[in-house]
């Protein structure tokens, strides 16, 4: 189904006079209203709001793609508008040009996610968003967003909700710099790529605590005794010289960008697993998906 196929002329506004964000949404939720008479406008302003207030909807290229489920609200409606101006959002130093707004139904969930997406893929590209801020009018602006053949597609998969910006390790990185990276990067975990980008293992927060136990220490159920033991001191004194390629595992999950979010699920919870590593049909990666992943991008979005 094409992107353009559910845009509506009727509420599409190409001059949002409003500067700040909360009066462009209500600005776009008026115009929703004008053509939805039933609508409750300020249910639906408090409704996008409170979503904004737990996330901003700001994704960058000057779009916003603000949305909320609504309960009893039988339609899916997209509003779009654009600001000659610019509308100002607290958490970025950019204005924005563009508002999309989404509003549906409590159970379409899917439908909701893959739109966003198909706009989020639309406004990659560069060409088309000069193309879209110098459409004079609301049936150029359209046939611009037809001309692209952004679809919305009908599965959401792994490569729609997965972190595509992952820090990787290298395997003659120190066990130093690893823990800088953890710690400045505020992450847990990261994988270790060969340079042609082909995953080798991954290293976690585990691998690195490992480190100052000895091997026979697995075979022990308590170690309660060892009140002396201190296991960090081996950690401090090797960390200039222990590689990731020494201390890497090769036990991790990976899938290809194209599974379904829920085989992902099931991965989740029958592996017992926190990340799944996704790449191309090549095996190298293109990015991760963590189980909060999961719930922040789908559950609640």
């Amino acid at each position: 189904m094409l992107l353009s196929s559910v845009l509506n002329t009727n509420i599409i506004s190409l001059h949002v006079k409003a500067q700040n964000k909360k009066e462009a949404f209500r600005e776009l939720i008026d115009c929703a209203c004008s053509r939805h008479k039933d609508f409750d406008r300020d249910a639906l302003l408090q409704a996008v709001l409170d979503r904004e207030l737990q996330q901003s909807t700001y994704l960058g290229k000057s779009l916003a793609l603000p949305h909320a489920r609504i309960e009893g609200l039988k339609d899916f409606i997209i509003v779009c508008g654009r600001s000659d101006e610019g509308v100002h959002f607290e958490e970025t130093n950019d204005t924005v040009t563009f508002i999309v707004m989404i509003l549906a139904c409590k159970t379409k969930m899917n439908i909701l996610l893959q739109t966003m997406g198909a706009f989020a893929t639309l406004f990659n590209d560069d060409a088309i968003i000069s193309q879209l801020k110098a459409a004079r009018t609301v049936p150029d602006f359209i046939e611009i967003i037809k001309n692209s053949t952004v679809e919305i597609k009908q599965t959401l998969v792994a490569k729609d909700i997965m972190q595509k910006n992952v820090v990787t390790l290298s395997p003659d990185q120190t066990l130093k710099e690893v823990v800088d990276i953890f710690f400045s990067k505020n992450i847990s975990g990261a994988p270790v790529v060969h340079d042609d980008g082909t995953i080798a293992g991954i290293v976690t927060e585990k691998e690195i605590i490992k480190i100052g136990f000895p091997n026979y220490m697995s075979l022990m159920e308590d170690i309660s005794f060892l009140n002396e033991f201190q296991p960090f001191e081996q950690i401090f004194e090797k960390e200039d010289s222990i590689l990731v390629k020494d201390i890497y595992s090769n036990q991790f999950l990976y899938t290809h960008e194209n599974t379904s979010v829920i085989q992902l699920a099931f991965y989740f919870t029958q592996k017992n697993c926190r990340r799944l590593l996704i790449t191309d049909d090549n095996k190298k990666l293109l990015g991760m998906v963590l189980r909060k992943d999961l719930i922040r991008k789908v559950i609640h979005a």
